[in-house]
């Protein structure tokens, strides 16, 4: 059996310059002859990723924001008479937002963790399916897990900057 070398592969400390590119495929010309060809070749890695992460992640963050405020303004309404008898057995006004921070911590987390958990799902099963072509490392997981902590912060931080209505303080009747 003889080897025959086909291809040769170097890398250098830095991207090439376009001069230093067009002095090594000058260099290549001179040096290739009738029974070879040397083709030399720059490989820049992939594209980055933040042309499509970036919209996309603007869009779901949107997505969540408002599903987040209509869940919310829901049950801040539905809470007006719970508000009222806090307010009616001496609760504060920093305890109603506390409870309103916690209801959004609670709310926007548990649907952030949620569609993560379940957006996750098809790169898992992309690197099972692709024996190794796609390695777990790929996935941006720092990203996912700022989202899925930063958003429902946001928007427990928000649910509390917007202060409760002043409660119906109503008359209610004593069942005995």
């Amino acid at each position: 059996m003889s080897l025959v070398p086909e291809r040769v592969v170097a890398s250098t400390p830095a991207p090439p310059s376009w001069a230093e590119r067009d002095r090594m495929q000058a260099q290549a010309e001179l040096l290739s002859g009738d029974s070879f060809t040397l083709a030399p070749g720059v490989e820049e890695g992939p594209p980055s990723d933040a042309a499509w992460m970036v919209p996309l992640l603007a869009a779901v963050a949107l997505l969540v924001l408002g599903a987040s405020a209509v869940a919310l303004g829901l049950a801040r309404f539905e809470r007006r008479p719970d508000d009222a008898t806090i307010a009616a057995v001496g609760g504060t006004r920093s305890l109603r937002r506390a409870i309103g921070f916690w209801q959004g911590l609670i709310i926007a987390g548990f649907g952030t963790f949620a569609g993560a958990a379940v957006g996750v799902l098809p790169p898992i099963g992309f690197s099972i399916q692709s024996a190794g072509a796609q390695q777990l490392s790929d996935v941006p997981w720092w990203l996912i897990a700022a989202v899925v902590v930063a958003l429902p912060l946001a928007i427990a931080a928000t649910n509390w900057l917007v202060p409760p209505r002043k409660p119906d303080l109503t008359r209610r009747t004593a069942i005995t």
